[in-house]
């Protein structure tokens, strides 16, 4: 072989050789300039804050907290009830969450989000040991008595956890959707909201400084919403599906935890006022309808009995909610907005003479005069069920 040829091989495999190392290297660099983006991302939002810094943090700029990636709802309300000391608390499940701070003249902590009666339970033995409220305000589910609900599994993150592999390739999810914008990831990363989570931060969905849920996103029509005219959860009651499930019987385990939840209440002399929240009239009339709902009609007459035995204030929304009350005042089938836990409180206040004087009854009466008819108390609330609903942009121009 000549010189020439031979260092004209050289040369080409040289080539051959960098452009392996660059496509070897190139992809891999990729990577690992995404993978510290979503690390930066993720941890300058707070998502994975120690839950004592975060609820300090939270105090302190009254941000909302609403996580895109951990489940940990069930410690962070009992930190946030061990550092707020409340007189008052709501519990139940994320269908008590509509009642706030605002509502009520002393200290107060909505432990709502809980994702079940045993969940309930064990907040309540936990909490109270160190703490006792001087008012519960306690939220019923039908769905906790059904046979079903025996044995199921809670799913909970632990209470500080760290970034996973899976979160790691949420971000990239957040960007291809719009759900996360160019501009909101400089603010992330600059820290410079009073807000906590990407769903805090980016939405201002989550939970306030008291533990009560904001549905911002949803409300104003910045995402679509879950239930359009109700048809998600319609189709449910049709189907007897999830929280929805037909039954005939009451649960007797689970109505025996529920007495012994009470019978813990009683024990630590706390009062208590007791609820079943509204459902949708629509679809309160879709279970009518189906009559594959026996054991949801028998436990109300259950828990009317209980409570008249026991001298426990009762009220019994189940079917729609308080007089009043609208559909459009809604966030989904299940879920008041924050104008139903405003009439639900003055509701309640009318029967029972120390929860009236909990509440500061002018801003409750102010709320329901100003933002009846809709669902949050903001004047930017669109029609998002679909409901023809006539929000404040459309009043103002009639």
């Amino acid at each position: 072989m000549s010189p020439a040829r031979s260092s004209s091989t050289s040369s080409s495999e040289r080539r051959n050789l960098r452009k392996f190392y660059i496509g070897l290297t190139a992809p891999l660099l990729v990577c690992a300039l995404y993978f510290g983006f979503a690390t930066l991302l993720l941890l300058r939002s707070g998502e994975y804050l120690p839950l004592d810094a975060l609820i300090e943090k939270q105090q302190k700029t009254g941000g909302v907290y609403g996580s895109a990636v951990l489940m940990r709802g069930f410690y962070y309300k009992q930190r946030l009830y061990d550092l707020r000391k409340p007189d008052i608390i709501t519990l139940g499940s994320s269908r008590v969450l509509g009642f706030r701070q605002q509502d009520f003249a002393k200290p107060f902590v909505n432990m709502g989000s809980l994702s079940d009666l045993e969940e309930v339970v064990e907040v309540a033995q936990t909490s109270f040991k160190t703490h006792l409220p001087k008012l519960v305000i306690l939220g019923v589910d039908f769905w906790w008595f059904h046979q079903q609900a025996e044995n199921r599994a809670i799913n909970r993150s632990a209470a500080d956890s760290g970034i996973s592999a899976n979160d790691l390739f949420q971000p990239l999810s957040w960007l291809a959707t719009g759900r996360v914008t160019p501009s909101q990831v400089m603010t992330i990363i600059g820290g410079t909201s009073p807000d906590i989570g990407i769903s805090g931060i980016t939405q201002q969905d989550g939970f306030d400084a008291a533990g009560a849920h904001y549905y911002t996103s949803t409300v104003t029509g910045a995402r679509p919403p879950e239930d359009f005219q109700f048809r998600t959860n319609l189709a449910k009651v049709q189907k007897g599906e999830k929280k929805y499930a037909h039954g005939e019987i009451v649960s007797e385990a689970q109505f025996k935890k529920f007495l012994g939840l009470l019978d813990l209440l009683k024990e630590k002399k706390i009062h208590v006022v007791m609820f079943m929240p509204p459902i949708a009239e629509r679809v309160y009339r879709e279970m009518e309808k189906t009559k594959g709902y026996k054991y949801v009609a028998d436990l109300r007459k259950r828990l009317a009995g209980i409570a008249a035995e026991r001298g426990i204030p009762f009220f019994d929304y189940h079917a729609g909610g308080p007089q009043g009350t609208q559909e459009c005042e809604f966030v989904d089938a299940h879920h008041g907005g924050n104008v139903v836990y405003q009439r639900m409180l003055l509701d309640m206040a009318v029967h029972d003479a120390e929860l009236r004087g909990q509440l500061n009854l002018a801003a409750i009466g102010w709320n329901i005069e100003h933002f009846g008819g809709q669902s949050s108390l903001r004047d930017d609330e669109v029609d998002f069920l679909g409901l023809n609903c006539l929000k404040p942009s459309v009043r103002k121009r009639l």
